[in-house]
């Protein structure tokens, strides 16, 4: 925790089994309560803190059925609204179903509704990575907004955004037209070096099928007057050459409004914007590939291992 003078007031929660501590943690998140939430990916459960680090219990998601697992990706919380994206898993004969959810949460974790499935097969006669299972594109593009909606970008190559009202209906789909990008040298290697990694842990290996094109929605957030800030995959490449990101905006009706560019210094392949709330933005330099090296052990390569060590955190405001 550091003042807004960058002065370390404090640290929260550290590795550990015991109350407050957390293995692998992937997500932090404010809950309903006004209390933070350190979400564990596996096994699936929030980890509940005060403000001040006090241990405050854990949030399960349930016993998994035999020979399954639940596992949890993404958090996030506006107001009230508390949603997260998951997966949960199930045995069969020589095979594993796998289904990605988002739901809708109260403040003590238990699921309000389910608004979003998919499922996928694992044959494991035939053991095959393949991104689009592993690597949702729900991880990387929901977000709540503050009347209860949720927002879903369930498509990696097509730009729609699915809308949910609070009691789990689809309200509309918001689309525009879109040409994909296709993924630099550097992005492709990095999902197949985790791949790789992954395929070495299996005595057969195994084969990988990665994505010739990259997310087309990467980033959601919805503001107090819900509007929809979208970063798709060509937001680093658009407006002016001193931007680091253009959103595409769109009205609480999902009418396109307008283009915003974020002017800061950064570098979109490597660094992330995250918003903290309608004014204020956080980038963190060096996240991407910390995000692809916390996958799997030695899935970063020499350069990018030692720009780990420079990560940096910088707060910028938004003009209102």
């Amino acid at each position: 925790v550091f003042s807004p003078g960058v002065e370390h007031l404090k640290t929260l929660s550290r590795e550990g089994e015991g109350p407050g501590e957390t293995r692998s943690p992937v997500d932090l998140t404010m809950l309903p309560d006004g209390n933070l939430g350190i979400l564990q990916r596996f096994p699936g459960m929030i980890v509940k803190i005060d403000l001040e680090g006090a241990p405050l219990g854990n949030i399960t998601m349930g016993e998994a059925s035999e020979g399954g697992f639940h596992s949890l990706y993404t958090g996030r919380c506006k107001g009230e609204n508390f949603m997260m994206v998951g997966q949960y898993a199930t045995m069969g004969d020589n095979m594993q179903t796998r289904t990605w959810f988002a739901s809708r949460y109260d403040a003590a974790g238990n699921e309000l509704v389910k608004l979003w499935e998919r499922s996928c097969v694992i044959d494991f006669s035939r053991p095959v990575i393949r991104e689009l299972e592993i690597l949702d594109p729900a991880m990387f593009a929901s977000t709540p907004g503050p009347d209860g909606r949720v927002y879903i970008a369930p498509h990696h190559d097509d730009y729609a955004i699915s809308v949910y009202s609070p009691e789990g209906g689809l309200v509309r789909v918001i689309e525009r037209e879109f040409e994909p990008r296709r993924r630099s040298d550097l992005e492709t290697g990095r999902v197949l070096a985790v791949f790789d990694v992954w395929a070495g842990r299996n005595p057969a290996g195994l084969e990988s099928e990665v994505e010739g094109m990259a997310a087309a929605i990467s980033n959601l957030y919805v503001d107090d007057d819900n509007r929809l800030w979208v970063e798709n995959s060509r937001s680093g490449e658009t407006g002016p050459d001193e931007a680091f990101l253009t959103f595409d905006v769109f009205d609480a009706d999902g009418r396109f409004q307008r283009q915003v560019a974020l002017v800061c210094e950064g570098d979109p392949l490597d660094d992330r914007l995250f918003w903290t709330r309608d004014d204020m933005v956080v980038l963190v330099k060096g996240a991407v590939p910390a995000m692809y090296a916390s996958m799997a052990g030695g899935a970063a390569d020499n350069e990018e291992e030692a720009e780990l060590d420079e990560m940096e955190v910088v707060c910028y405001r938004i003009p209102r």
